[in-house]
């Protein structure tokens, strides 16, 4: 795909560098950049992006470092715990057991930092969209279920209710970073 690399003029070689490639949209020549930036609690991350005259765009970040894997888990017993920072790599699964409620990687997985209500405006986004496509397809349950994950969230948000947010993640490169949050070493198996 690239036919030559070259390092940006009066930068570190190693942290910033560009390839010449092929649009996938219109074939013309554009310049992909990749730049590697250290970032806390993901260590190094590359950034890779790519930007045509004709309008295509692309870009992502990609965690560069490994540790062992890990599991943080924090119980959400009050609205002060929705500001427990959340930081989850592309590697992470994020589960709300009370919600049920599973995030996983999937094809096109998202990193993030956001905090615990960011995780459940996440989740209400999703739910939103489920209800949406349950109502067209008139499967009523799902509807109920969907809306029945709503009002939990409002009442966990207004500290009437009680969850507990996991995060797992088989390179260590997630954490949910609060004092009250549990960090358990994972065995790989």
């Amino acid at each position: 795909m690239s036919q030559r690399s070259e390092a940006t003029e009066g930068s570190d070689p190693r942290k910033i560098f560009k390839t010449k490639t092929i649009c996938p949209v219109c074939h013309s020549d554009l310049t992909a950049i990749w730049q590697i930036y250290d970032i806390p609690y993901f260590d190094e991350v590359l950034q890779f992006s790519m930007i045509c005259e004709c309008g295509y765009k692309y870009a992502d970040t990609m965690i560069v470092s490994e540790h062992d894997p890990i599991r943080y888990e924090l119980d959400v017993t009050s609205s002060e715990d929705l500001n427990a920072r959340v930081v989850r790599s592309t590697t992470s699964t994020i589960k709300i057991p009370e919600l049920g409620v599973t995030i996983e990687p999937g094809s096109a997985p998202e990193s993030f930092i956001t905090n615990i209500e960011g995780v459940l405006n996440r989740v209400i986004s999703a739910v939103k969209t489920a209800i949406i496509w349950a109502s067209e397809s008139k499967e009523i349950e799902k509807v109920a279920r969907g809306e029945q994950i709503l009002k939990l969230i409002d009442d966990v948000k207004s500290g009437k209710e009680k969850i507990t947010v996991i995060i797992e993640d088989p390179y260590g490169n997630s954490a949910i970073l609060d004092k009250k949050s549990i960090e358990k070493k994972k065995v790989s198996t």
